[in-house]
This record gives structure tokens, sequence and C-alpha cells, in this order.
């Protein structure tokens, strides 16, 4: 099994958020879910190396 590292970035309207490998540390995906409170919508992408 994998470490990883989950990076969580909490605003008013927005919460962002990042997934790393930990050997080596690496960008796995990241998103962000924004709008919240309106019509909110989740945009997640994968770091492609």
């Amino acid at each position: 099994m994998r470490a990883a590292l989950v990076v969580i970035n909490a605003g008013s309207s927005s919460i962002k958020f990042a997934l790393y490998d930990t050997e080596p540390l690496a960008p796995l995906m990241r998103g962000v879910i924004d709008d919240i409170g309106g019509h909110a919508r989740l945009v997640i992408k994968k770091d492609v190396e």
C-alpha cells in the first residue's frame, strides 16, 4: 500500500484539495469545489509527470 498526503484548503465559498505521493513527494491529483452555497461544481485534475 502507498502512503499519500492530502492537503485541504477550506475558504468561504470554495474547498481546494490536493493528493500527493509521499515517496518520492509528487503530486497525484488536485481539485476544487467552488461556488458553495450557489451552483456548486467539482473539478478534479490528475497530475501527469
